[in-house]
C-alpha cells in the first residue's frame, strides 16, 4: 500500500515474512512499514492508516488503504557540527560569511534545484531575518544532514536541507534550532553533505531521542566511514573542499572534472576575469568566483588531489 506514518509498532500479526514493523511489510528493514516509504512527507507530521480492516492479511499494494492522517510527529534531533574547509578560517576556529554579507545566501535551500534526491525533505526556506544574524551564529551556506539505516548506511532514509553557522553548528531554519527528523527513535548513521565539499558519514550509528544528539565533525576523535574523510586543519577537521559538480569526487583534469566549470563561470576566455554569485565554482565561499590569482577557487582542487599529479583523484567517504 501507499501511505506515510510513524513506524507501526506494537501490532500482534501471524505469518512468515522476515521482515514487519507490527503488522506491515517492512521489505527494506529500515523500521517503517513499506507504506510508510511511500508516502509523500508532510514536514512535522506524521501518521496514517495502513489497513484494508482484515486482520488475516499485510501490507499489500492491492488492497490496503494507505492514508496520511497528519498525526502530530515526535520528532528525533540532531545537533550536528561541522567545518567546511572553503571558507574555513584556522585562526578563529570558525568559517567566513562572506557570501551571507553581500546577500548571496538564497532563503530555499539549493540542493533540490541541483538534482539532490531528497528523502522525506526537501523546498526548506528560512527567512531574511535568519540570514541577516552576525557574528559567530552567522548563516555561511546550506548543507544537507542524512540519517542513513542503521542496517544499510548506504540507504538514506531521511533527509533536511539544514543551515551552517560559521560556529560551524547546523540548526534548523530558524537558525537556531537542533535539526529535527520524523524517524523513530534509535540508532541511525548520520551524514552531511555541501555542495562543492566531499561529504562525510559516521563510522558507528549515532543513537536518536527527543533530545538533540551530539555529532561533531569537527573533532578528530568523531570516527568517520571511510580514509582520509575529513581533511585535518590547524587541529580541526574540515570538509575536503573543491566538488564543483557535486558528483563526490574531486578532479582536477580530465571528463566531468572541477576546475572547468571555475573557468566557464568566469566567462571562458580571460582567467583572471571574476564572477560575483552563488556559484558552485565559488569554493572557498567568498561570494566571487576566481580561477587565478590570490584567493582563488581552483588551486584548492588540485592541493586536495595531493598537489603534484593533476590527473590523481580524491572520493568522498560515503558507502
Amino acid at each position: 500500500g501507499n501511505g506515510h506514518a510513524a513506524p507501526l509498532i506494537g501490532f500482534a500479526r501471524t505469518g512468515t515474512t522476515s521482515n514487519f514493523v507490527g503488522e506491515f511489510a517492512d521489505a527494506d528493514a529500515d523500521g517503517f512499514a513499506d507504506c510508510v516509504d511511500d508516502c509523500p512527507n508532510i514536514p512535522g507530521q506524521i501518521g496514517s492508516t495502513c489497513d484494508d480492516g482484515n486482520e488475516a492479511t499485510t501490507d499489500d499494494a492491492i488492497t490496503d488503504a494507505c492514508v496520511c492522517t497528519g498525526t502530530a510527529a515526535v520528532l528525533m534531533q540532531v545537533a550536528a557540527k561541522v567545518f567546511l574547509e572553503g571558507p574555513y578560517v584556522p585562526g578563529l576556529l570558525q568559517m567566513d560569511d562572506g557570501m551571507r554579507t553581500l546577500g548571496l545566501v538564497p532563503t530555499t535551500e539549493p540542493y533540490t534545484g541541483l538534482g539532490y534526491m531528497h528523502v522525506g525533505g526537501g523546498g526548506e526556506i528560512t527567512s531574511p531575518a535568519t540570514l541577516a544574524i552576525p557574528g559567530t551564529d552567522a548563516i555561511v551556506d546550506w548543507v544537507v544532514l542524512e540519517l542513513r539505516n542503521v542496517l544499510d548506511p548506504s540507504s538514506i532514509i531521511a533527509t533536511r536541507a539544514a543551515l551552517l553557522q560559521r560556529d560551524g553548528h547546523v540548526v534548523d531554519v530558524d537558525g537556531t534550532s537542533a535539526v529535527q527528523f520524523p524517524v523513530p527513535a534509535g540508532d541511525h548513521y548520520v551524514a552531511v553533505r555541501h555542495r562543492n565539499h566531499l561529504g562525510v558519514m559516521t563510522l558507528a550509528p549515532i543513537t536518536l531521542s527527543t533530545t538533540p544528539a551530539t555529532v561533531d565533525f569537527t573533532a578528530s576523535t568523531t570516527e568517520t566511514y571511510g580514509t582520509n574523510a575529513r581533511k585535518s586543519t590547524s587541529g580541526k577537521m574540515a570538509l575536503w573542499a573543491g566538488d564543483v559538480t557535486f558528483d563526490g569526487v574531486l578532479r582536477y583534469t580530465g571528463q566531468d572534472n572541477d576546475r572547468d566549470p571555475i573557468l566557464t563561470t568566469i566567462g571562458g576566455s580571460a582567467p583572471t576575469a571574476t564572477a560575483q554569485g552563488y556559484h558552485p565554482g565559488d569554493v572557498n565561499l567568498d561570494g566571487t568566483v576566481r580561477y587565478t590569482g590570490e584567493s582563488n577557487d581552483r588551486d584548492p582542487i588540485l592541493q586536495n588531489i595531493g598537489g603534484s599529479v593533476p590527473t590523481a583523484v580524491r572520493f568522498e567517504q560515503l558507502p
